[in-house]
């Protein structure tokens, strides 16, 4: 049986920004695109039998998260989330970037540590988990850093990255200490 995806596009300070729902299941993706990426080709590429459809109906929870990405609000919580075609690692490592509060930072190795009781050799598993994440915001990966403290590539482009990390460190500063 076919799914059937929504979504819709809203342009934002850090690019043109999609959001897609699975009917009844929840949020399966928000990104941005970039210059010459359309939002049914890329609902293609990570949803290859999905039907398509273009709905304003979610704009509201868009906006909502452009203005997370600008500073202009925080991301509330209570999301529900399509993780259909995760592994359990995937959604293992992605609950642990969940629990990173705004305006703080983890290493791939610190949470490879977490996953395996002790062992940062997962770290590259970590960072490909983090590559694999469909949820911009709302799986924060961008939080999660290299050992140095670099920020580093990311998916949707480093200087994006480095924009949402400094715009928390603003808006949390208590919350690096």
């Amino acid at each position: 049986m076919t799914s059937t995806i929504e979504y819709c596009t809203a342009p934002g300070g850090l690019g043109l920004m999609l959001l897609a729902q699975r009917a009844r299941r929840g949020i399966c993706a928000v990104l941005w695109l970039d210059e010459g990426a359309t939002a049914t080709g890329e609902l293609r590429r990570l949803f290859p039998d999905a039907a398509l459809h273009r709905q304003q109906g979610l704009s509201g929870a868009l906006d909502t998260l452009i203005r997370a990405s600008e500073g202009r609000c925080a991301i509330p919580g209570d999301w529900d989330l399509d993780l259909e075609g995760s592994t359990d690692f995937q959604t293992g490592v992605w609950s642990l970037v969940q629990a990173i509060r705004p305006g703080q930072t983890r290493s791939y190795a610190a949470l490879a540590e977490d996953l395996s009781r002790g062992n940062r050799h997962y770290a590259r598993a970590v960072a490909g988990a983090c590559a694999a994440n469909r949820l911009a915001l709302l799986i924060p990966c961008h939080r999660v850093v290299r050992t140095d403290g670099n920020s580093g590539a990311w998916r949707w482009g480093q200087w994006r990255r480095q924009s949402l990390l400094e715009q928390e460190a603003r808006q949390f500063p208590q919350a690096a200490h």
